[in-house]
């Protein structure tokens, strides 16, 4: 599953924290339909500030990724219960 984030007006490829996306929301569809889907980011640095740099932005993807994927875990097995 392809993943960014954006504002709704065009496609920015944010990080999750960026843009407007229900990620709650995301977390639950995704439990109940394929909770062993692959997740893929895709993100630009178009929008990051001048302090920011390759690593850390890869450094927040991964702490979302992770986030995320253990809110799809969470809802997963509370589904199974």
């Amino acid at each position: 599953l392809h993943l960014h984030d954006n504002n709704g007006l065009k496609d920015n490829h944010t990080l999750n924290k960026y843009g407007n996306i229900d990620w709650d929301m995301v977390a639950q569809k995704i439990a109940k339909t394929n909770p062993d889907i692959c997740l893929d980011y895709e993100m630009l640095m178009h929008y990051r500030t001048s302090k920011d740099n390759a690593y850390n932005v890869l450094q927040e993807t991964i702490k979302q990724a992770k986030e995320l994927e253990e809110k799809i875990l969470l809802l997963t097995n509370n589904e199974n219960k």
